[in-house]
């Protein structure tokens, strides 16, 4: 996409052998921050961010294309939308064809909006509770990166509402008797997974024809049949 996006310095000093070799330093072509994929109302506290205590940096971005029904983890990752695994690490997926978007490309998402802001998630970061220990600010890097949970950088999905947060702290938790496991299941895949934003009432999406929506709290129900590229539900207005 970088030349499409008046990236193309860039996308021409990227090294496509060894994707390795963008990533080290803090001004390493991957730490690279791209205004056009930042949202103005989003709240992200520091950009690039380091990848735990490695020297590979990311650039972080508002946005994430739809993975369907479920984004991270990689373990569980669906291909039901329009980003998901591809190629010989998941024999069997192909890339996705506007054929492919049998529900109607009006009717299917394609791109939408990530919430940095969630203090309640970071809380568990310190302790060493969410995934890499990492803050929710750390989630969402623009470039390519290694590992399975790549996926989770750059895509999102209708596994949890639009803009969920964690919705206790980790005092809360050790108070209640929670315990890690069920912390992950219940409140940090769902968040990782969400879609969000600080707009009132809702978040902004791209739909696969390339229009943009402004799509409210009011139609999470209808959020899956969007996500499906070839479901054949009902959307109605949305």
């Amino acid at each position: 996409m970088l030349p499409f996006i008046e990236q193309q310095p860039l996308y021409n000093g990227w090294n496509f052998s060894n994707g390795f070799d963008n990533l080290y330093s803090s001004t390493a072509r991957s730490a690279t921050i791209l205004s056009c994929l930042l949202c103005p109302a989003d709240i992200i506290p520091q950009n690039p961010v380091q990848n735990g205590t490695s020297n590979e940096w990311y650039g972080i971005t508002s946005y994430g294309g739809n993975a369907g029904s479920q984004s991270h983890p990689f373990s569980a990752v669906t291909s039901d939308g329009i980003f998901f695994y591809t190629g010989p690490a998941a024999p069997g997926f192909s890339q996705v064809r506007i054929s492919d978007v049998t529900d109607g490309l009006s009717n299917t998402l394609f791109f939408g909006e990530r919430n940095h802001f969630d203090p309640n998630y970071d809380s568990f970061a310190a302790p060493g509770w969410t995934f890499f220990s990492q803050t929710m600010g750390m989630w969402g890097w623009w470039a390519s990166s290694s590992g399975g949970y790549g996926l989770s950088d750059v895509a999102e999905s209708t596994y949890a509402p639009i803009n969920y947060q964690v919705p206790i702290s980790y005092a809360t938790a050790i108070a209640s008797g929670l315990s890690q496991s069920v912390f992950t299941a219940s409140y940090e895949i769902p968040r990782v997974n969400s879609f969000g934003s600080l707009h009132s009432g809702g978040a902004n999406f791209a739909l696969a024809d390339g229009s943009v929506r402004f799509i409210t709290y009011t139609s999470d129900p209808l959020m899956p049949a969007l996500a499906s590229r070839a479901g054949d539900e009902p959307v109605g207005d949305f």
